[in-house]
């Protein structure tokens, strides 16, 4: 485990690793590290600052990761997006994302994460809080965000960013969600007004659908609902 001056400590994950972020760290504090282990245990003990790699809004990546489990992106996002979606595919291995503003996230400190367990891909869609929110409320702004791969090693992985698709359909429609492989958001959009003249209710209904999968509306903006940590 690691322990700072103030009596905070972080054990290791199931993995053997640990990142740490601010709020935990913090420049010019005194940081223990203790490790705990049979007598005449061989411990091989690898400390080193978290190198981050600039992203493209909108790109995809494909990597490799065989030694230390945690890779970091550093995303510019443009101004007025009404949503912004990571989905990560593995190849091999089980890797998770992280999603954070303005600091590098972890799996124990960050504003939204994916661990969906063994080869399922995971998926982390941000849009922004509603107008009314205060500065500090969580969702999608313009500004530097931080994407944090993680996970045992070794994994291979391809991981995009970016606008979800949104499919546009009538106000009484059916269709078959065609990306059905994916966890996550898939979006449709009721822009036709006028097809909405004269009604008194809106009936949506999901059929043949894995468990748990939920329906969500919001009026003139994308809908979302994340996990996070902190």
């Amino acid at each position: 485990f690691i322990s700072n001056a103030g009596g905070g400590y972080y054990d290791w994950n199931a993995n053997g690793q640990l990142l740490l972020v601010p709020p935990y760290l913090v420049t010019g504090s005194q940081y223990f590290v203790g490790v705990s282990g049979d007598p005449g245990q061989v411990i091989n003990l690898d400390s080193r600052q978290q190198p981050v790699t600039d992203w493209v809004f909108g790109a995809q990546t494909n990597f490799t990761v065989t030694g230390f489990g945690y890779t970091t992106f550093r995303v510019q996002v443009p101004v007025q997006q009404i949503a912004w979606q990571i989905n990560l595919t593995p190849t091999s291995g089980d890797a998770n994302l992280a999603v954070r503003r303005d600091n590098v996230p972890s799996e124990a400190y960050n504003d939204a994460f994916s661990e969906l367990a063994g080869s399922v891909g995971d998926s982390v869609t941000l849009v922004p809080a509603p107008p009314s929110s205060p500065p500090t409320a969580p969702g999608l702004s313009d500004g530097t965000f931080y994407v944090t791969v993680y996970g045992a090693t070794p994994y291979t992985c391809s991981v995009t960013n970016g606008m979800p698709v949104i499919t546009d359909v009538d106000y009484v429609f059916a269709i078959t969600n065609d990306a059905p492989a994916r966890s996550g958001w898939r979006f449709y959009r009721v822009a036709n007004t006028a097809q909405q003249l004269g009604t008194y209710g809106w009936d949506l209904a999901l059929s043949n659908q894995f468990p748990n999968t939920e329906i969500a509306l919001r009026r003139n903006a994308a809908p979302g609902r994340w996990n996070y940590r902190n």
